[in-house]
């Protein structure tokens, strides 16, 4: 018999809630947590704000990519929060091809509003709602994903809905 590496993946964008329910679903199936934002820190010893201001957003995004890629190779199964920007690399997405790929969502306005708590985000600039529809709208369909679950509410609710689909 073959061991399971199906990974529970989580996309979307930045403020979404991917560590939260992550964090959530991963301790909920004894899986470990693996998050993009952590591993940046860990590799590079800043974070994503940093990076973008000091090397260029497209910098950012290639370690993005790099933190995807070397997520979804691991053989243990794990619960993995991908960057907003990792399925625009082809390489991601074909990557993400046999594991559970779990959508979360939120209207923009939500999203930006969360965001002024988190320094390590890279900033949007002066008119940030319009900024995060643009990249919804840049990202929509780069993905075809088991499920799609709203993070407007309860985080409870989101995770509830991931592991109702994953049998946890």
């Amino acid at each position: 018999m073959q061991a399971d590496t199906t990974h529970v993946c989580l996309i979307g964008p930045m403020g979404v809630g991917k560590t939260t329910v992550g964090r959530r679903v991963a301790d909920a199936l004894g899986r470990t947590f693996d998050d993009s934002d952590a591993w940046i820190r860990r590799t590079t010893g800043r974070d994503a704000a940093t990076i973008a201001d000091d090397e260029g957003v497209a910098r950012l995004h290639a370690l993005e990519a790099d933190h995807a890629l070397t997520a979804l190779a691991r053989t243990a199964p794990s619960v993995v929060a991908l960057a907003a920007s990792a399925p625009d690399d082809d390489r991601v997405v074909d990557a993400l091809s046999g594991h559970i790929v779990v959508s979360l969502t939120a209207p923009a306005e939500v999203l930006v509003e969360r965001l002024p708590g988190a320094a390590h985000r890279r900033r949007l600039g002066p008119d940030p709602v319009t900024a995060m529809e643009a990249l919804i709208r840049s990202r929509a369909g780069r993905v075809d994903p088991t499920l799609t679950v709203s993070t407007t509410g309860d985080p409870d609710d989101a995770v509830a809905a991931v592991l109702a689909v994953v049998g946890g």
